[in-house]
């Protein structure tokens, strides 16, 4: 069964934001992994910044992304969640490998004529 990110609603005010971050703090597993999403940016480890790369996102365990679902716009994502992301990222990094080879390879031909 795939894991959904973890997140209480933002549209929410006063007891009922309260509610729903009390019933998003229930889901997290204390010893699980977690990657850190807000506003369409991943944290970098240790809480340093943002990225929007995938591999360079930090990793946390449930007890410290706890710390961070309270502010707004903050989704705990279960490390099993990314896997197809990541597998994604991978292809297309691929991709743009094999594309600057091709220059490298076409430059050093030019070269060496």
């Amino acid at each position: 069964m795939t894991q959904k990110p973890i997140a209480a609603s933002d549209k929410m005010k006063g007891k009922k934001r309260l509610e729903s971050l009390q019933k998003a703090r229930r889901k997290v597993r204390p010893d699980g992994l977690y990657l850190i999403k807000r506003h369409g940016g991943w944290f970098r480890p240790g809480a340093h910044g943002y990225t929007r790369k995938l591999g360079e996102a930090g990793t946390f365990t449930g007890t410290e992304a706890l710390t961070y679902l309270d502010a707004e716009g903050v989704s705990l994502w279960p490390l099993v969640t990314v896997r197809a992301a990541a597998l994604e990222e991978i292809v297309e990094m691929s991709a743009e490998m094999a594309g600057l080879t091709a220059l490298l390879k076409l430059a050093y031909e030019q070269r060496s004529t």
